[in-house]
């Protein structure tokens, strides 16, 4: 069992598992579709085909807990922001039958189109992560009414009503905003937005992330007390720093670093 643990950290090898034999079949599909990623449009396309909702392989996708949808660190692919980049159609109807996930990336969906994903969201989800420039999220027109937990918009303005229903969610316990440390003066722009946090007794941590290595100090201090005079000395509200260049990297070694605990916890029960 610890081979096979050991083979299912290396795609390739997981690949070729499922030809071994039935039980090991079995056993390696659930690792396989646990977390999934489509940074081109091809990929998205030959995806649902593979899983024609009227065969058997569509089961698979109940399989799917973890999925990243847009560019990674080292791949940039072709799901854009131009309008028209994006299988919407096809995007929506994996995540209909992705009924246990509960973890949702969406990098650079163009800003006019997440409503168009929006019915699709399972109500299992406990954990979203938009952005760049994700556009209008309003956490209650989800008509699934997902136990959201955990929210992270990177790198996009928010209405003043978006952070207040994102901060009155039953379920909400965490909402992030990350932000490259170049773009820290805009922060100022929304800083008031956060003063909502005392509306709400369940939330338990608002954060702001700055990413990069080269990040103005003084500048982070002066954020770091004016957010805290907005907020009166909130203890719920913090401002955190990552080395990571940008969003998407700190994003994705998020959405790594959850494959990577599945596969540990399997390492302890098995």
């Amino acid at each position: 069992m610890q081979i096979l643990l050991q083979a299912c950290t290396d795609e390739p090898a997981m690949l070729s598992l499922l030809l071994v034999c039935r039980t090991v079949h079995e056993w390696t599909l659930p690792v396989l579709y646990h977390s999934v990623t489509f940074w081109n449009r091809r990929q998205i396309e030959s995806f649902y085909a593979a899983h024609d909702p009227r065969g058997k392989t569509q089961d698979r996708l109940m399989l799917i807990k973890n999925l990243w949808v847009g560019d990674t660190p080292l791949r940039t692919g072709n799901l854009q922001q131009t309008h028209g980049t994006w299988p919407i159609a096809n995007v929506y109807r994996i995540l209909k039958l992705c009924t246990n996930l509960q973890s949702l990336y969406i990098i650079k969906l163009h800003p006019n189109r997440w409503n168009e994903l929006e019915s699709a969201v399972p109500a299992s989800l406990e954990n979203l992560a938009m952005g760049p420039i994700h556009g209008t999220f309003r956490i209650n027109s989800l008509s699934s009414h997902p136990r959201l937990r955990r929210f992270t918009s990177y790198h996009s303005y928010m209405r003043d009503g978006e952070i207040l229903d994102m901060v009155l969610y039953p379920s909400m316990r965490q909402f992030r905003r990350v932000i490259q440390g170049e773009y820290l003066n805009w922060y100022y722009a929304g800083m008031k937005q956060d003063s909502c946090i005392s509306q709400s007794d369940t939330m338990e941590k608002m954060m702001l992330v700055v990413c990069g290595r080269n990040i103005d100090g003084t500048l982070l201090e002066q954020v770091t007390a004016d957010l805290r005079d907005v907020t009166q000395g909130d203890q719920r509200v913090v401002v955190q720093t990552s080395e990571c260049e940008n969003g998407i990297e700190l994003l994705f070694a998020e959405f790594r670093e959850e494959r990577a605990a599945h596969l540990a916890f399997l390492n302890r029960v098995l």
